[in-house]
């Protein structure tokens, strides 16, 4: 399968050439992420074609293959202990505990919010979405600032033409 396996430690986290293990290796695309001490937040936009989503789950699917000694399908990886992985990936809405799509994510990113640290790596798939796009958005920025300041590393998905703008203005943040 051509597996790699990555080495631990330090502060970046580099996949070169990742490829999805469940995805049929005539048909992968292979891809590369990095973030490090200078780009700790990645944000991933494009069509509704299933690799916004698919990019998000090697990132975390590879962090803890990593942790658990399996071989990555990888040409290169390096990967970060993280104290944490949390990830706010698909619809939990439920009509018992009568949450809508937009307040099962709120509740679990505001979860994920009270316990990730500066160590902690945090992958939120389709920020903001459920509601009204323009509150989405704007909740999404929100999500996204209080994040940044927590200093952890983060990557999302989105739609969102504001997010994918302001990702370039986190520079002045600071």
């Amino acid at each position: 399968h051509d597996g790699f396996m990555p080495t631990l430690g330090g502060n970046v986290l580099h996949l070169e050439a990742a490829r999805h293990p469940l995805i049929d290796p005539k048909k992968v695309v292979p891809n590369t992420y990095t973030l490090d001490a200078s780009t700790r937040m990645c944000i991933i936009s494009g069509p509704n074609t299933g690799g916004k989503t698919v990019s998000l789950k090697i990132i975390g699917l590879f962090t803890l293959m990593a942790y658990c000694g399996i071989p990555l399908l990888a040409k290169k990886a390096n990967i970060p202990f993280y104290d944490a992985v949390f990830a706010d990936i698909g619809d939990e809405s439920s009509i018992q505990s009568s949450l809508s799509t937009f307040s099962a994510h709120i509740f679990h990113i505001a979860s994920i919010l009270n316990e990730a640290t500066a160590q902690s790596l945090v992958l939120l798939d389709e920020l903001g979405s459920g509601t009204d796009p323009d509150e989405g958005e704007s909740l999404a920025i929100a999500i996204l600032h209080a994040f940044h300041q927590q200093g952890c590393t983060l990557v999302a998905t989105t739609h969102y033409n504001r997010i994918k703008s302001i990702a370039y203005e986190y520079r002045d943040w600071e």
